[in-house]
């Protein structure tokens, strides 16, 4: 046939096998599939020409921006609908145990008031002269507004002492559904093969060693951002505190249940296991790792909140990244929530009571050695990073967008090594140089 004719010019060309194929992950607009190197040719059946390929659309794992942000709002959706149950069942204990018949406690009254004395006008006896009876005090006619006869303050402050008594139920069920939410998306979202490639194997020990040191340099910075996001934010440190007021006095392993292990597993699946994967395969590692972190840090609503999570966020994306271990991000999660459940309830007996005290803001010194253990702390991470190699010696993925493990990771060599003995002693030394200079020093107060 000619080759210039209408036929030969409508038949689709398919590239020459023999040829160099791009390698490269090219995506398409509906940024869910990709044309991937050699995988996209395959023989169609009842032909054994190899001109007879056709191209096969790989989908991306996970979800992609505007669909984890679908997923994100989901879950919102979710905790606002507990909370609005929670506050059902307090307004029924509330009217079941007399309403506005109740009585309020009112704050207790000082001993002795703080007094300011007008030198021309106070009744202090001059030299030689009797002290003069003080006049007794007249009972205002107008009581204020938030007295006990007062209904709307009456039900408004019984109310917040009924959920100020639902506040470990609310965080304990929030959590759970978060746990339910998260599971159950990743495995029907990614499916069992992608699953799997979240990475169930544990670091290794070192790894181990270098995450839980991480936790108290990393909590002190994360502390400091969040203090100048109060500064920014008033409202935002006394919705923190009812928040803390209602859980301080639980016993504590529940309180390490409710506020560190089902928050770091329902939150890892979600964030790190499902979103984190689909954003990083189409936007690449750094940018998919922020936007998110940002989506992390949203999740918590609380405007200081956030500021202070992003980058807790980008540190255990940073973690996944370096152990490819799901359980590595998990980890750092628990232990900096641990953290906050010791400071909360054992804070007062500890010489590190500064470091997660949202009133008070953190000395220089504390921040430089923070920041100095961090960046040993993540040195030390990145050195013994978890590499896949295939058998042609190419590393998985060769853009470096995936946090998990190659779906046929029996075909992938595991590659890691030890820190080298400068980054041990630089983090070591970080660590208690924080410990001491925060022990010793005293917290700036927050303006």
């Amino acid at each position: 046939m000619n080759a210039n004719s209408p036929e030969d010019a409508a038949e689709p060309v398919f590239q020459d096998p023999a040829r160099d194929r791009l390698s490269e992950t090219v995506e398409l607009c509906d940024q869910d599939f990709a044309v991937v190197g050699d995988s996209d040719f395959v023989d169609p059946p009842d032909s054994g020409d190899r001109r007879g390929r056709v191209r096969q659309r790989v989908r991306l794992p996970g979800p992609g921006f505007w669909e984890s942000v679908g997923w994100m709002g989901g879950l919102l959706i979710l905790h606002i609908g507990i909370g609005l149950v929670v506050v059902a069942i307090s307004a029924v204990m509330f009217f079941s145990k007399g309403g506005f018949g109740q009585a309020v406690p009112l704050p207790d009254t000082p001993a002795e008031a703080e007094v300011s004395v007008d030198p021309l006008t106070d009744n202090s006896p001059a030299d030689g002269e009797e002290a003069k009876p003080a006049e007794p005090a007249v009972a205002d006619a107008n009581p204020p507004v938030n007295s006990p006869s007062d209904p709307a303050a009456q039900f408004v402050a019984q109310m917040s002492a009924e959920m100020k008594r639902a506040m470990p139920a609310l965080l304990g069920l929030t959590g759970i559904v978060t746990c339910l939410y998260g599971w159950v998306l990743c495995r029907y979202r990614l499916g069992k093969e992608n699953f799997q490639a979240l990475g169930w194997r544990l670091p290794s020990a070192h790894q181990l060693v270098a995450v839980g040191l991480l936790v108290i340099p990393l909590s002190a910075l994360c502390t400091s951002i969040q203090t100048a996001g109060f500064k920014l934010f008033p409202g935002s440190m006394s919705e923190m505190q009812n928040l803390f007021d209602g859980i301080r006095d639980l016993p504590f392993p529940l309180l390490v249940l409710i506020l560190a292990l089902l928050p770091a597993l329902g939150e890892e699946l979600l964030f790190r296991g499902l979103i984190g994967r689909g954003l990083l395969a189409r936007f690449g590692l750094p940018v998919g790792m922020v936007i998110t972190s940002i989506l992390f840090g949203l999740m918590h609503i609380n405007p200081a909140q956030v500021l202070g999570v992003i980058p807790l966020g980008l540190a255990m994306h940073f973690v996944y990244v370096t152990t490819r271990s799901f359980w590595g991000p998990v980890l750092l999660h628990f232990l900096n929530n641990s953290l906050a459940a010791v400071m909360l309830q054992f804070g007062d007996k500890l010489p590190l009571k500064n470091l997660d005290d949202p009133d008070l803001g953190l000395p220089l010194g504390v921040l430089t050695m923070a920041t100095a253990a961090v960046c040993g702390l993540t040195g030390w991470l990145w050195q013994t990073r978890v590499e896949f190699r295939g058998a042609n010696g190419d590393l998985y993925p060769v853009d470096g967008a995936d946090c998990g493990v190659p779906i046929d990771a029996e075909d992938y060599t595991r590659d890691t090594s030890l820190p080298y003995w400068w980054q041990v002693a630089a983090s070591l030394s970080g660590i208690a140089g924080l410990i001491y200079v925060a022990s010793n020093a005293p917290p700036v107060m927050r303006h």
